[in-house]
Parts: structure tokens; C-alpha cells; sequence
């Protein structure tokens, strides 16, 4: 006679769901991250499992954990991105002539242009230096070609 399955909460899984539920974790993400486990690892692995504390089983319960707050922030950013709407800028159309009456939707500053730094002025002198060496080396170079 082939042996007898466990009863209901003597079960492995059981201990596992009576292990992690207290820490706040839901008992289908306990038993669903359970199931993947022993897919990937086989039956023979509880063992495996159950070592240290759950160890395995709490690492992939962490990684759910992550891809659902990933998933959940992405669907966010989508639901805000297709509320967005642009408003008309009220303050911006009183001082608009009536012929030219095209609302305006949006504004933008235009930065203004960062100063150089010191080492960008320094490096920039050192170029002008340097090109205008150059040049004097050329003309010098032509006047001793026409000499000769």
C-alpha cells in the first residue's frame, strides 16, 4: 500500500506558510514562490529549502517582492503620463494682441549659458598659445623658402 499523503498543516508547505505569514507575507505569494522553487529544484530538494530558516525561499520571496514594486511604479508612471495634459498658461494670453489669439500651451526658459571654469579658460589660452606658435613657425618656414 503506496503511503499516506500528509494531512492539511502537516505538510512541509505548511510550515513554510506558518514560517513567513507572520513576517506580513501573503499565502499565495508564499506558496507561489514555493511551487517555482521546487520546479526548478525538484521534490527531493526540501531539504534545500527548509536550510537556514528558509534562507532560498525568503531570497525569492524579497525578488517577488522587488518585481511587484517595479511593476506597480511602472504602471504608476503610465497612468501619469496619459493624465498629463498640458494646460493653457492664462497669464501668458492678456498680453497677447486679439489677431493672434493662438493659445499658448507651454512655456520653457532658455538656461543661460554657464560661465566657463577656470581649468576650461586656462585650457583655452593654452590652445590660443599654441595655434599662434604654430602660425609663427609657418610664417617663418615660408619667409626662409622665399630667401632662398
Amino acid at each position: 500500500m503506496p503511503p499516506r499523503r500528509p494531512k492539511k498543516g502537516a505538510r512541509r508547505i505548511d510550515a513554510a506558510i506558518d514560517h513567513f505569514t507572520p513576517m506580513g507575507y501573503a499565502v499565495a505569494h508564499i506558496r507561489s514562490v514555493v511551487m517555482d522553487l521546487l520546479k526548478v529544484y525538484g521534490d527531493d530538494w526540501w531539504p534545500f529549502l527548509e536550510e537556514g530558516a528558509y534562507r532560498v525561499v525568503q531570497e525569492a520571496l524579497f525578488d517577488k517582492e522587488e518585481q511587484l514594486q517595479l511593476q506597480l511604479l511602472q504602471q504608476e508612471e503610465e497612468q501619469e503620463q496619459e493624465h498629463q495634459q498640458p494646460q493653457q498658461l492664462d497669464g501668458a494670453m492678456e498680453d497677447t494682441p486679439i489677431e493672434n489669439s493662438m493659445p499658448i500651451v507651454e512655456m520653457h526658459e532658455v538656461p543661460a549659458e554657464a560661465e566657463p571654469t577656470v581649468e576650461e579658460m586656462q585650457e583655452a589660452l593654452f590652445q590660443k598659445q599654441k595655434e599662434e606658435q604654430l602660425q609663427l613657425q609657418l610664417f617663418q618656414q615660408e619667409e626662409e623658402l622665399e630667401d632662398q
